[in-house]
């Protein structure tokens, strides 16, 4: 828990509740991948924990797109972000989310529907982990960031070739963070998002 030790006794205890939540639900549902539950805190929980790097201001408004198991957004709020909303579809999925919520007394709003749906609130940060392309993610978070909002994502290792894609259709600033793991992917900020006029 390399990137975790910095955090207080009282987050710690809430992330090894979560985690313990997260595995029992995980045999009923399919929140992680069967085969990553021996490797939870390398492969989910210290992987999504490196947005907390980035988004630093814990007052600053973020969405989760996607959440599925609340990875990485309902992170920020056991880290004690005041301004965290997931968005999932999935209705076991949720119930997840709203049972870890309850348990942990976390304050996050969760949203139980399409993303689409919901573009009417705009936020400093568009998160999401595993959620879809990168030319798909865009349009949404277009219309879901503030005027100087980022988004910030946790992707695979074509993360590269995503991009390339997404250029075709659209004008954005990004910058790459390599993972020290390198079987894990990387994180990508993207800003000033723009639709080519030729589009």
């Amino acid at each position: 828990m390399n990137n975790l030790k910095n955090v207080s006794r009282e987050t710690k205890n809430k992330i090894e509740q979560y985690v313990e939540i997260l595995l029992k639900w995980n045999q009923k549902i399919n929140l992680i991948g069967k085969s990553t539950e021996s490797i939870v805190w390398e492969r989910h929980i210290e992987d999504c924990w490196r947005l907390q790097e980035i988004i630093q201001n814990k007052n600053e408004s973020i969405v989760d797109l996607g959440s599925g198991a609340g990875l990485p957004g309902l992170l920020f709020s056991l880290n004690n972000y005041d301004n965290v909303t997931l968005i999932e579809s999935d209705l076991k999925k949720t119930a997840f989310l709203r049972h870890i919520k309850g348990q942990l007394n976390l304050n996050t709003k969760i949203i139980e529907d399409r993303i689409e749906k919901h573009l009417d609130i705009q936020y400093d940060w568009v998160t999401a982990r595993a959620f879809a392309s990168l030319i798909d993610i865009l349009p949404l978070a277009n219309k879901l960031l503030k005027e100087e909002g980022k988004v910030c994502l946790l992707k695979g290792t074509k993360i590269a070739d995503e991009i390339k894609e997404a250029q075709q259709k659209y004008l954005f600033e990004f910058q790459l963070i390599e993972n020290p793991n390198p079987n894990f992917g990387q994180i990508v900020i993207i800003s000033k998002i723009e639709t080519k006029k030729n589009n």
